[in-house]
């Protein structure tokens, strides 16, 4: 699995970037996502948010639903 990126958010499903490998990925992300809304590819921003989540699974520990810490 290698370093991870991401890890469990407290709160909620998903993942939150620990390192800069993570926050660059969320930035571009981010940077693509605005880039395609203004040009109305909604495939693309589609494509975007199914790498981002397939990087979570990748680089973070398995999701699960969250209630703060125990």
């Amino acid at each position: 699995m290698g370093k991870m990126w991401f890890r469990q958010r407290s709160y909620g499903w998903g993942w939150f970037p620990i390192t800069i490998e993570g926050w660059i990925s969320i930035i571009i992300f981010i940077i693509a996502a605005i880039y395609f809304a203004r040009t109305e590819n909604m495939l693309m921003i589609l494509v975007l948010i199914i790498g981002l989540i397939l990087l979570g699974y990748l680089k973070g520990p398995k999701p699960r639903w969250h209630w703060g810490k125990k």
